[in-house]
């Protein structure tokens, strides 16, 4: 039983596209990503259980994950706009870490019905400093979400893959310090080690 009152297998299957019309938070059923600062548990959990935007023919390797972006566009992701870093740090400050409950129990829904599920933390920084200083502490970002979310919401660690990726994919195109830049995606990349779903 979930904190709101939900059992994990209350709904097995997602709506269909357009089923949130009428909801002004930004859900895309057919687009690549949600802000999952606005979007709903509900339409979270939607996003990580849809299919890839893409026919996925075989599976890949994590390496094959981890570095090539165009295998990881193939499948939805979840940007965590609410939480961002500051300057040079990797720590969740304790009044945000009430900001991933959703995203917190809607991988707990999608990990209890498929317990093969693996979801890719991702980290990100802004552009100022060595880029092997920004890989580090991006490195350290997606970790720190990652054991939140394991350890506040009971989701196993060997379902959460955590990589920096540094400065390479600035949401805030800028060589100035940027707080939007400082932060975490996630996607549900057990389509891409599968070879679909």
């Amino acid at each position: 039983m979930f904190i709101d009152g939900s059992r994990p297998g209350d709904r097995e299957v997602p709506p269909p596209p357009g089923a949130y019309r009428d909801d002004p938070r930004p859900y895309r059923p057919n687009g690549r990503f949600i802000d999952g600062g606005r979007a709903s548990e509900r339409q979270i959990e939607d996003t990580f259980r849809a299919a890839p935007v893409q026919r996925i023919d075989r599976g890949y390797s994590m390496n094959e994950i981890r570095r090539d972006p165009r295998v990881r566009d193939m499948v939805r992701r979840v940007d965590i706009d609410t939480i961002t870093f500051e300057f040079g740090s990797a720590r969740v400050p304790d009044d945000q870490v009430r900001k991933l409950q959703s995203i917190g129990r809607a991988i707990s829904r999608v990990v209890y019905r498929n317990p093969d599920a693996v979801f890719l933390i991702e980290g990100h920084t802004d552009a100022v400093g060595t880029d092997l200083a920004n890989l580090e502490l991006s490195d350290r970002r997606a970790a720190a979400v990652a054991g939140i979310l394991s350890d506040y919401f009971d989701i196993p660690r060997d379902a959460l893959v955590s990589q920096g990726y540094g400065k390479r994919y600035l949401k805030i195109p800028t060589d100035a310090p940027e707080r939007q830049n400082r932060r975490v995606t996630i996607r549900n990349i057990t389509p891409l080690l599968h070879g679909g779903y």
